[in-house]
């Protein structure tokens, strides 16, 4: 993988991509694993840049909808799914598609995420 490609991964998802996942994603464009697992510890596995665009605009569609829900919803009621400025970054199993792990990339925390 090349910079190029991380770069036009910011471009699509509107973000700047901190520079140790930048620099992991230029090494490697993501984890197929081997035998079934991830390359990382649980067998868990880094997403393809296709899949974090993907992942990505999915989870905001679903806050879109989450958003139109929440306009007739008290304020201590609503619901947040997804925001902006989390990337995907790890699937919790290579053939394991619906839940993960994301970065805020506003404070640097790394949350979970699922369907």
């Amino acid at each position: 993988m090349d910079a190029p490609a991380v770069a036009a991964l910011e471009r699509d998802l509107g973000l700047a991509i901190p520079a140790d996942l930048r620099a992991l994603w230029s090494l490697t464009a993501g984890d197929d694993g081997v035998d079934g697992a991830g390359c990382l510890p649980g067998n868990q596995a880094l997403m393809p840049l296709g899949a974090v665009t993907a992942v990505y605009r999915q989870q905001m569609d679903s806050q879109a909808h989450q958003d139109a829900l929440n306009a007739r919803r008290p304020e201590y009621d609503r619901i947040t799914v997804w925001k902006s400025s989390w990337i995907p970054v790890v699937f919790y199993g290579v053939t394991d598609r619906t839940s993960g792990l994301y970065l805020d990339t506003s404070t640097g925390y790394l949350g979970r995420w699922s369907r």
